[in-house]
């Protein structure tokens, strides 16, 4: 039976040899695959515009700009976040509004919304985290009534579907982020949506403020993205990954953890366009994102049909890409173990309570935090396999919480 890693990234065939020709070319940085691929993502999701940054990160910090925000001013978020983003808010000096977590799930509660607007508050930002469609219509009609600014963080959600209209189109502005284990990997990289040309001319703006990446920095990121689609892969992974993170993971030492502390981070956070090469490689998996995403929700939908018991996850809102598949332990080290020996390698997490960084307090999203366990669907996963996980998760249901 297959070994399931903590994330995977697809690769698509004869990429090498495309960035290849254009590195002999010298058209690695400036081209006319960038508007391309740009135009392509436009059409995929629905939006109006779409303009390509350096990364996600770099992608929101050109939102707030172009938003008219401040330092000083108020941005709310789900308390439950990914850290980094809190964090590079607090980095360019805004004030950070966290907001709990609603009941029976990971997203923000909008019901709770609007009694943290205060005089000051600009914007929200609503992530709809582990690729999740979160209550968006819900949290846009609050928005709207009291003049705030949406920006939808859809790093996680390429591919997720809100009542037949794609997430990031919601707001005023939506990013994608093509980084790490995300659908799209293009060795960091992002994108702003819009469907205003208003906003969208202020963000090209931005845009020709930044610069262009070192080619050998490209060069260097895809190959390690390379070597890890390769140890995470079917093969691999099953006769040397596998056995390594058993050892890691009973010793109590996670190699996913080092993995994040790479200085990849301190690209993320420089001010960098999007390249030709960056742009080559998402445009290869343009003509196969629809079957990939088919074939992950296939199998989503499959895995959760057949859970049962009190210890069941709670199944994701109508729309999810089925990104990662959250798990609520009782004891989140133990349930690690368990899994890990039945040839299962979760996350420890991959958002976290961010209070700690706000000074406040929000019970949900603490629960959450010391609670949540990630799995990963690679996009080939066959169907005795997810048989298999369903069956696992069910014998060890009793090692799960009770969705909050």
């Amino acid at each position: 039976m297959r070994k399931f890693p903590k994330r995977s990234i697809y690769i698509n065939a004869g990429e090498p040899a495309r960035i290849f020709e254009l590195a002999r070319s010298g058209k690695l940085l400036h081209g006319g695959e960038i508007e391309r691929f740009e135009r392509a993502m436009s059409e995929f999701t629905g939006a109006g515009y779409a303009a390509a940054a350096g990364s996600g990160r770099c992608a929101l910090s050109l939102i707030l700009k172009a938003a008219g925000l401040h330092a000083g001013d108020e941005i709310i978020v789900c308390a439950y976040n990914y850290p980094g983003l809190v964090a590079a808010l607090l980095k360019e000096n805004y004030r950070v509004v966290p907001v709990d977590v609603g009941p029976g799930g990971f997203q923000m509660d909008a019901s709770a919304m609007e009694s943290s607007i205060g005089p000051r508050t600009r914007a929200v930002i609503a992530t709809h985290l582990y690729g999740q469609p979160c209550d968006i219509r819900g949290i846009c009609a609050v928005a709207r009534r009291r003049g705030l600014t949406v920006i939808e963080d859809a790093a996680h959600s390429l591919g997720t579907m809100i009542g037949g209209r794609h997430s990031g189109t919601f707001g005023d502005f939506g990013f994608l982020s093509f980084s790490g284990s995300k659908p799209l990997n293009t060795s960091c990289g992002g994108m702003v949506l819009t469907n205003s040309e208003e906003l969208y001319r202020k963000i090209v703006s931005g845009l020709d403020a930044c610069v262009y990446p070192h080619p050998l920095d490209l060069i260097r990121m895809r190959l390690f993205t390379y070597a890890y689609s390769f140890i995470t892969g079917r093969v691999f992974f099953n006769l040397a990954g596998y056995p390594a993170a058993v050892l890691a993971g009973l010793s109590g030492w996670d190699p996913w953890v080092k993995y994040n502390s790479m200085p990849r981070g301190e690209f993320a956070d420089r001010r960098l366009r999007f390249s030709n090469m960056q742009a080559c490689v998402g445009l290869g998996y343009m003509d196969r994102l629809t079957e990939m995403f088919t074939a992950k929700c296939r199998c989503g939908e499959r895995l959760y049909r057949q859970l049962k018991g009190t210890g069941a996850p709670p199944a994701p809102a109508e729309g999810s890409n089925y990104f990662m598949i959250p798990l609520l332990a009782r004891d989140r080290r133990r349930l690690y173990r368990q899994l890990l020996l039945r040839g299962i390698d979760a996350n420890n997490g991959y958002a976290y309570d961010c209070s700690f960084l706000l000074d406040t307090r929000n019970p949900r999203a603490a629960l959450l935090d010391r609670s949540t366990l990630l799995l990963n669907l690679p996009f080939d996963t066959k169907d005795d396999e997810v048989d298999y996980l369903a069956e696992q998760l069910n014998a060890l249901s009793g090692e799960m919480l009770l969705a909050v």
